[in-house]
């Protein structure tokens, strides 16, 4: 079973992703755009423009490495036309978010196990949107026939049982908790024997918040994904890390820490509309090699669309 066969683009994903770019379209990377429109190409415009690609979010490291990048292509090729600039710096963009789909598991192939119940684990530190992104995810799959179950995990959080039953309700599927006990793995055992006997399509663990200095959090985790495979093997068969596209290189650091202590398989970007500056998307496919996955494009349940990259260094450069 695959993700594939549950998470398909749809025609309103692309529009979804550039309305939720405009703001860094006309800001971050409107900037690095005019920049490359500049008709003198000097020492001063490439300093500049790696100035410009860490405001960006991007990461000091990545933003020497994409200037020098550019600036051997441009050297090699004889060119310093702003328009050939520019596609030079489309092409690298696009090829460095491909990488990480390609060298990683994608957004079509996340899940993949032979039978029964597709297991999601959707991990990340508090107020990030995790749960409001567990959600969405739920709404994506209900709205295209799943069956789906939410286990609410979290227990060290008093409102996040009772958040994902008003959101589990608002989309119309079953949500497990257990207010009798505050042990998440009672609760995702309860939550995997459900969704075997209520043949559910999807599983997706609401899991609590973890800072890197929180071990015994952070065991919590292991400790729920060994409990829920011994009911459904192979289980989970997906970990999407949550991260506030707000967060910028903070964000990377936190999906290092997950990393550590479980295997992540892609990344769901919170919080992409607004004022986001969008760079992060690079800085997680050049540090993590993970593939962006899934992107909050806005604050209604339907504002989640799969991350394609094309699509998205377009919504990100076009004027």
């Amino acid at each position: 079973m695959k993700l594939g066969n549950f998470i398909k683009r749809n025609s309103e994903d692309e529009g979804k992703v550039a309305k939720a770019l405009e703001g860094t379209r006309k800001s971050w990377f409107g900037n690095i755009v005019s920049h490359l429109k500049k008709s003198e190409v000097t020492d001063e415009f490439w300093d500049e423009m790696e100035e410009l690609l860490i405001s960006a979010d991007v990461g000091p490291i990545l933003a020497l490495n994409l200037v020098q990048d550019l600036r051997d292509s441009a050297k090699h090729l004889s060119t310093g036309s702003s328009m050939e600039l520019q596609q030079l710096f489309r092409e690298r963009l696009i090829q460095l978010v491909q990488v990480s789909h390609e060298g990683s598991v994608n957004a079509d192939s996340l899940v993949d196990t032979a039978e029964g119940v597709a297991v999601i684990s959707v991990v990340g530190v508090n107020g990030v949107g995790k749960t409001t992104s567990v959600g969405k995810l739920a709404h994506l799959f209900v709205q295209q026939g799943k069956n789906v179950v939410l286990a609410g995990t979290d227990t060290f959080r008093a409102a996040a049982t009772e958040q994902l039953r008003i959101l589990g309700s608002r989309v119309g599927c079953t949500v497990i908790t257990n207010d009798a006990t505050s042990d998440p793995g009672g609760v995702a055992f309860d939550a995997a024997h459900a969704a075997v006997a209520r043949n559910a399509d999807v599983l997706i663990l609401d899991t609590a918040g973890r800072l890197h200095n929180q071990r015994n959090l952070m065991a919590e985790l292991e400790k729920i994904h060994k409990v829920v495979s011994r009911i459904i093997p192979g289980a989970p068969h997906c970990t999407l890390v949550v991260i506030d596209a707000h967060t910028g290189q903070n964000g990377v650091i936190q999906a290092k820490t997950f990393s550590a202590s479980v295997r992540c398989d892609g990344v769901l970007l919170s919080k992409m509309d607004g004022s986001a500056k969008g760079g992060i998307v690079l800085a997680i496919s050049d540090q993590l090699k993970l593939p962006v996955a899934l992107i909050g494009t806005g604050e209604s349940m339907d504002d989640l669309a799969v991350f394609d990259p094309d699509s998205f260094v377009d919504s990100l450069l076009e004027s």
